[in-house]
């Protein structure tokens, strides 16, 4: 089990916290929502309270606690303040409410940020933005799908009773679909990682659109839950519907529910996250009755198979413990939990392998999770939190980077113009390292002689080669021209690693985004 704490001499392959970005008494702000962006080389954050604002922080190891570049041009928002973030380097999104003229009537404003545009301008500001139709006083969600292609949106008009829903192009904030959901609140929103199925919760009912925002499906709910995920491709959807969560499935035919899984006595299904490719299934429960009880449940969707459990059991009267964020890796094989704690020494945070119910990380955190964001890796975990528990008065938070120490392959620092890229690769019994430079490959390849795939185009490969210590580690400076064209650009690198005599690629690449 890994601990919350530095290990220096070990970055980036040891394992634990690698920074801290906090707020000060004079810069005040509480983490509101946070994701990994551009290939997950950013960590896109923002933040409420005394400080509104929106920032962007490198994800590399020892990548500082000052952020690249930071908005706060959203300073007067009073409500939302949400974001998300595609894989491309220049899709980060964000959704923020302005008193319009006043607290209880809100105008909701959606833009699209592009971190390559900071990195040439050095200032963080919005490429589109888009003013959603009426003022309210209603929340609203957004989320986008993998690339960063779509964005989907919802708002809820509290005078019209109800959800609307619009799906964005994300290059250019244009409406390529909306729907209006009859409901008497909104829960959740989901969008899928294909960008071709949207799902909003809204009290009573379940609807589903495609990505043009057309309806496919609606469902009554007893009571909707924040639980709501769906698979990459959208086929499969989990809805928290009071006590159960259920299992929706669009095979042959249009949605059906295919099974519920039910809470012990009291719980809610409090949150829920499906794995893209469909596999894994974790379910956050809470005890509405005693407040201060926890379970993490984990599936196998196919099979419709529990796997383990694991619970946390506070004391009645005591502070309330909430499964605030549950996350799954793309492939299934990780589950991050973020909670709110009960103010002991028992983990706010913990990092599961699918494998078993033993975390390969815990930490107690001096707060309550109150975002959090797992890396397509499963290895790195951006957490945001409150410096007290939920239950209590703070005005201040930070966002810190966990990271397993599991990646063969690393960006240390931030790679700036006129500085350098370090990098830092190991493999055990390595004795020489080639560094890769090149272009991504339209798919992994596999070279004769070698073991493992090669991510980039193999007819345009820089190679520069360096040796190992005698773990097999080996570390590169690779000087990065004084030439303004170069901000904003996007490099990929993976490495090679010569055991036995033979070459083994990397299973990490990485596509540093230069500053």
């Amino acid at each position: 089990m890994l601990l919350g704490r530095a290990l220096p001499a070990q970055v980036p392959f040891g394992p634990g916290l690698r920074w801290t970005r906090a707020a000060t008494s004079s810069d005040a702000w509480l983490p509101r929502s946070v994701a990994f962006g551009a290939s997950d080389g950013l960590v896109w954050a923002s933040a409420m309270g005394t400080a509104p604002h929106l920032e962007l922080l490198a994800a590399s190891a020892e990548g500082g606690t000052q952020p690249l570049a930071r908005d706060d041009q959203v300073a007067a928002a009073i409500s939302v303040l949400s974001v998300a973030a595609g894989r491309d380097a220049a899709a980060c999104f964000g959704v923020a409410q302005y008193p319009a003229p006043d607290a209880t009537h809100r105008r909701t404003e959606v833009a699209r940020y592009s971190p390559v545009q900071a990195a040439q301008s050095g200032a963080l500001g919005p490429v589109w933005l888009r003013v959603l139709p009426g003022l309210v006083n209603g929340p609203a969600r957004i989320a986008c799908d993998e690339g960063g292609t779509r964005l989907a949106v919802a708002l809820w008009n509290d005078v019209a009773h109800v959800v609307h829903v619009e799906v964005l192009d994300g290059t250019n904030g244009a409406v390529l679909g909306a729907a209006d959901v009859p409901a008497a609140s909104l829960t959740e929103l989901a969008f899928s990682a294909d960008g071709t199925r949207v799902a909003v919760s809204a009290g009573g009912v379940l609807w589903v659109g495609d990505g043009l925002a057309a309806t496919l499906a609606t469902f009554p709910l007893s009571a909707a839950t924040r639980a709501l995920s769906l698979s990459g491709d959208g086929r499969r959807l989990v809805a928290g519907a009071g006590s159960e969560l259920r299992i929706y499935e669009e095979n042959a035919g249009p949605y059906a529910l295919a099974f519920t899984v039910p809470g012990a006595a009291n719980e809610l299904a409090a949150r829920a996250e499906l794995a893209r490719d469909g596999s894994t299934l974790a379910i956050g429960w809470w005890n509405a009755a005693t407040g201060v009880d926890l379970r993490l449940q984990v599936l196998d969707a196919p099979a419709r198979a529990p796997l383990w459990d694991v619970a946390q059991h506070g004391v009645l009267g005591g502070l309330q413990n909430l499964p605030e964020v549950v996350r799954v890796s793309p492939d299934g094989r990780r589950i991050a939990l973020g909670t709110w704690g009960d103010g002991t020494a028992a983990p706010e945070l913990q990092l599961f392998d699918r494998s078993s119910a033993q975390p390969v990380l815990a930490v107690d955190l001096p707060g309550s999770v109150q975002a959090l964001a797992l890396d397509a890796s499963g290895t790195r975990i951006a957490v945001g939190m409150k410096n007290a528990h939920a239950n209590q008065f703070a005005t201040t938070g930070q966002f810190r980077l966990y990271d397993t120490g599991e990646r063969d392959l690393a960006v240390r620092g931030v790679p700036t113009v006129g500085g350098a890229l370090e990098l830092a690769a190991r493999s055990a019994g390595a004795t020489e390292v080639l560094f890769l430079f090149g272009p991504r490959a339209s798919s992994p390849t596999r070279v004769p002689g070698t073991f493992g795939q090669l991510a980039l185009r193999r007819t345009r490969l820089f190679v520069v080669p360096a040796t190992t210590d005698a773990s097999g580690r080996a570390d590169l400076a690779y000087p990065l021209p004084a030439d303004p064209g170069l901000h904003g650009r996007v490099w990929h690198v993976q490495a090679a690693f010569r055991i036995g005599g033979a070459l083994h690629f990397s299973s990490t690449v990485v596509d540093p985004l230069l500053w």
